[in-house]
């Protein structure tokens, strides 16, 4: 056994560049087609004013809180999160 135990050996030293490349392509496409698609995020976007004020907003709904789907997401957002449109998770 050479190197880190943890080198994704699984995938090959030689394709692991492609992996990743074809990763950071999937993301992309998946948010263009959110930004075309979406109406909610278009609005949680605008409110936000940039897209990384709303990625870490985003990351920490998902640290606190527990969210049903991606419309409960971006409607807290939007227009604030009280207690009946968030449920805190306990566990």
């Amino acid at each position: 056994m050479r190197g880190n135990p943890h080198s994704y050996r699984d995938h090959g030293d030689r394709n692991l560049a492609s992996v990743f490349g074809h990763l950071m392509l999937l993301a992309f496409l998946v948010d263009q087609i959110e930004r075309r698609c979406c109406g909610l995020f278009g609005a949680a976007l605008e409110k936000m004013e940039r897209l990384s004020y709303l990625r870490e907003q985003v990351r920490g709904f998902f640290i606190t809180v527990l969210i049903k789907n991606w419309e409960t997401l971006y409607n807290a957002i939007i227009h604030g999160y009280g207690e009946p449109v968030l449920v805190v998770d306990t566990s």
